[in-house]
């Protein structure tokens, strides 16, 4: 079994209420928040230019896939995640658009 090799950027310290936003590229940009999670957390997603297939992806830390979903994102969209399946700990969220990906770390606590 491979274990997927996930860099990390982590950039200060995210405080209670944090929110994680970041381009995925010119027409495609996400938040995700709170960070750290308790019970769900939420991914918004703003896509400026046609509607466009997003897959989104939740690895534990060691690199084995947790959860995932595909949706199509039309001009601004939340999706909530619950999180009662997952153990505490440190996870990645993946976001694909076309050939573009965007990891971010969430703690569930």
């Amino acid at each position: 079994m491979k274990i997927k090799l996930l860099i990390l950027f982590v950039i200060g310290v995210l405080g209670a209420n944090a929110q994680v936003s970041e381009e995925v590229s010119k027409e495609l940009s996400a938040k995700i928040y709170p960070n750290p999670v308790r019970e769900k957390f939420f991914i918004e997603l703003v896509n400026t230019g046609l509607s466009k297939n997003v897959e989104v992806n939740i690895y534990n830390f060691v690199g084995k896939k947790e959860f995932s979903e595909k949706h199509q994102v039309h001009y601004k969209q939340k999706y909530e995640v619950s999180t009662d399946k997952l153990i505490k700990g440190i996870y990645i969220v993946e976001i694909k658009y076309s050939d573009k990906i965007l990891r971010k770390k969430i703690v569930i606590k």
